[in-house]
């Protein structure tokens, strides 16, 4: 070192005096994370017991549902005729509206759930057919010309013997 006072060295050199690269990288990282938690508070303050209060008050008043009152008209006033001039002025009776005393609320009664009525189901269509032997007919060709297996026109034929089948007999088969 130099014994001279104006020496970078001595006077505290102006690297010394700059941050480091991670000290810059902290400061900005902070920064990015206060403001995103400053942004966050702003958008949805927190609440507190008496807003949480306040808004569950004001969420029941607007489920209250009003009931209807009912009115009695007021009678309208009617007109009496003056005396004529030359007559002296009689008393003439008038009516005074009566004022009710009380009126009477409709107290709501619960309304009747309506269940939807189930809609008839229609008469079932015959799921079989009769079908008439004709000469060269066997059954599996029976079965392959309606588009039916052979199993399904044995199942509605317990009786039937398919190698004895015979020209006009009436078999049981199933609609496809």
């Amino acid at each position: 070192m130099s014994d001279n006072p104006g020496t970078p060295e001595q006077s505290g050199a102006p690297e010394r005096a700059t941050p480091s690269a991670w000290a810059y990288r902290g400061a900005l990282g902070a920064l990015v994370i206060g403001s995103f938690l400053a942004l966050f508070l702003v958008l949805q303050p927190p609440e507190s017991n008496s807003q949480a209060e306040s808004v569950r008050s004001a969420i029941e008043a607007t489920q209250v549902t009003a009931t209807p009152t009912e009115t009695t008209p007021t009678p309208e006033p009617t007109a009496t005729p003056s005396p004529p001039p030359a007559q002296a002025p009689t008393k003439t009776p008038t009516q005074t509206p009566s004022t009710p005393t009380s009126t009477p609320t409709a107290t709501p009664e619960p309304t009747p759930i309506q269940t939807a009525t189930p809609e008839p189901t229609p008469p079932p269509t015959p799921t079989t057919s009769n079908y008439r032997i004709v000469e060269g007919d066997t059954l599996s060709d029976i079965a392959e010309t309606l588009g039916i297996t052979l199993e399904s026109v044995l199942d509605l034929n317990p009786d039937l013997d398919p190698d004895t089948i015979q020209i006009g007999q009436i078999i049981q088969v199933p609609r496809p």
